[in-house]
């Protein structure tokens, strides 16, 4: 028996892992919901708004073939509806490219002398050559998620609180229960509450900010990359912004003034007059993923005690940065499965 701590994706693919190889296990989450970070408000809008994970691209190879798998729609965000905007100044590559995209950026801004282009620079180059086609999920995440779980259903116990992790048993809901083998699928800092986790952790924060218009967007692009403070705004639906989406400093930055006053810096940035606005949502956390600094030695060793073993320790380098959190996390569940075995 194979014991799972958390019903986030993490979780679920785990779980998914040990049901088509007939292992037997169970699956023990502390709220009432699965999905964990992946959260789709399905009632506050005609069309499913992201509150958690959002888009996504087609190098994201392992989410893909789940939401092929369980028939979950999505859609490309193609390239010729993708502005790049640096120091005010719009270019539609390739369209306008003559060459290389270095040359377009080069065109735009100076990345050898200054140091936020230089970071804009990279940004970019690695936004259009690195991760592919741009894709966001119709019906939302949270779909996928969902069919996940209800095919794990008998497997799947609720309020289940773990307060401790101990050599062969664990303490939940101030009981004590034993196990086989324990996989750790919560993210790291839910980890700190019931076992000891490594002390060099670099945390990523995370800011979203939608945008409900009363008429139907009329910009010329579906997806935006700027150097402005929202950073990236992607056309969601007719009257439906996803008017910042941000990570790192600049999302903590933004936070910091405030939700009234970033939402008003946003709406100003984008040309958008409050009259026009419907509603706003804005979320931000502060610990919005994690980056676990381990050595080379350590990396892909999942095992972390006799017979417990966790998957917030990546396969890849940088997890969450070479690739989206999402992949990363399904690729590292793979791994400790497989190693597992």
């Amino acid at each position: 028996m194979i014991t799972i701590i958390g019903a986030g994706i993490s979780g679920l693919y785990f779980g998914l892992l040990c049901k088509d190889n007939g292992i037997e296990f169970e699956i023990l989450e502390k709220e009432v919901y699965t999905g964990g970070r992946i959260y789709t408000d399905y009632t506050s809008y005609g069309t499913p708004v992201e509150l958690g994970a959002s888009i996504f691209h087609s190098n994201q190879t392992l989410l893909i073939d789940l939401l092929d798998k369980f028939h979950v729609e999505y859609e490309e965000i193609k390239k010729g509806e993708t502005l790049y905007e640096i120091n005010c100044q719009k270019v539609d590559y390739p369209k306008q490219a003559s060459g290389k995209f270095e040359d377009v950026i080069d065109d735009l801004c100076n990345p050898g002398k200054d140091e936020s282009a230089k970071m804009n620079y990279n940004t970019w180059k690695n936004s259009y050559d690195q991760t592919g086609k741009i894709l966001i999920c119709k019906k939302g995440l949270e779909t996928l998620t969902d069919k996940m779980a209800d095919l794990l259903q008998e497997q799947i116990k609720f309020n289940q609180k773990v307060e401790k992790v101990k050599k062969d048993y664990l303490v939940v809901n101030g009981e004590k229960k034993k196990f086989d083998k324990l996989v750790v699928c919560t993210s790291l800092f839910e980890a700190k509450e019931f076992m000891k986790v490594p002390k060099e952790v670099m945390t990523i924060p995370s800011l979203r900010i939608y945008v409900e218009l009363k008429n139907e967007i009329q910009f010329d692009y579906r997806y935006l990359v700027s150097d402005k403070n929202f950073r990236w705004a992607i056309v969601i639906d007719k009257k439906l912004l996803l008017a910042s989406y941000t990570d790192g400093e600049r999302a903590e930055q933004l936070a910091n003034l405030g939700e009234k006053k970033a939402i008003e810096l946003v709406l100003s940035e984008l040309e958008i007059s409050e009259s026009e606005v419907v509603k706003t949502w804005f979320m931000f956390w502060k610990k919005g993923f994690e980056i676990v600094k381990w050595d080379e030695d350590v990396r892909g060793k999942h095992e972390v005690s006799k017979n417990v073993y966790a998957t917030f320790i990546p396969d890849i380098d940088r997890n969450g940065q070479d690739q989206a959190w999402i992949e990363a996390h399904l690729r590292t569940v793979k791994s400790c499965f497989e190693k597992m075995l």
